[in-house]
Order: C-alpha cells, then sequence, then structure tokens
C-alpha cells in the first residue's frame, strides 16, 4: 500500500464501533459527533493527511459543529447513505491506492477493497491516531474502545 494521502471516515460506523461514543450518540448525538471531529482534526494537523468525514443523515437540525473544523465533513441526503457517497468517492478516484476508507462495516470495506482503496478498522485509526498526534489526542478516544 503506498502512503495515505486521504482518510475517509465513516462517520456513524465508528461511532457506533466504539461503546462510550455509541451511548453518548443515543442522548447527545452532536457531542458524539464533535468528539470523533476533534479527534480527526488534531490527526490531519499532526499528520498532514486530508481527513474527510461522512454522515448518514442531516446534521441533526442544527448548524453542525461548533468548534472550528478544519476536516472535510459531509451529511448524506435522505436519499443516500454514506456508503454510497463513499463509494462513489473512491470510484472516481485517480488514485485510488492513496486513500484509506475507516469502517466497522465488514460488506463495505470489501467494496472499498475492490475499488482499489485500503480498508482500516476503527481501531486502526486509533493505532494512526497515536502515531500521529500528542498522546492526549488518543486518550480523549482510548475509553471508547469496544469492549
Amino acid at each position: 500500500m503506498q502512503t495515505i494521502q486521504h482518510l475517509v471516515v465513516d462517520g456513524h460506523s465508528v461511532i457506533f464501533h466504539f461503546r462510550s461514543l455509541r451511548e453518548l450518540h443515543s442522548h447527545k448525538r452532536q457531542i458524539a459527533r464533535q468528539k470523533l471531529i476533534n479527534a480527526l482534526n488534531h490527526l490531519q494537523d499532526y499528520s498532514g493527511i486530508r481527513v474527510h468525514l461522512v454522515f448518514d443523515g442531516t446534521a441533526g437540525g442544527d448548524s453542525g459543529p461548533k468548534d472550528s473544523v478544519h476536516i472535510a465533513i459531509r451529511y448524506a441526503s435522505s436519499h443516500a447513505t454514506a456508503d454510497s457517497i463513499i463509494e462513489r468517492a473512491v470510484g472516481a478516484a485517480s488514485r485510488p491506492a492513496e486513500i484509506a476508507v475507516v469502517t466497522a462495516d465488514l460488506a463495505e470495506a470489501s467494496i472499498i477493497s475492490s475499488l482499489g482503496a485500503a480498508c482500516l478498522s476503527p481501531e486502526d485509526m486509533l493505532s494512526l491516531i497515536r502515531e500521529h498526534c500528542p498522546t492526549w489526542v488518543a486518550d480523549s478516544l482510548e475509553s471508547t474502545r469496544a469492549k
């Protein structure tokens, strides 16, 4: 695999993988999303890897994240899914080998791999954060590991 230039994250797949994010999402959706966004902002800043985050549905009727956002964030319309957006983007990429998609969905991972991109699990993403960011960034998600 070539060096990752673009990391595409299936937001809800990651949120529902990590227990504490999943629990937080059940009653404070935007805060769970913001926690993931913050970690990915740091990953992009420290690693130089361009991060794209895709969520199913809308921002929940609000104007989206309140904190400064540097990563690209997209919400699927009611007629699309995050998976379909990710698949189209990878399929249209001129260099899919430079893309890694983060998902816990094995069927989606199979499709992405067949399009020439790498697939990472949410745990792999956490390792990437540990590798590139200060310890406190990974620690902010560490308690969210699935048990």
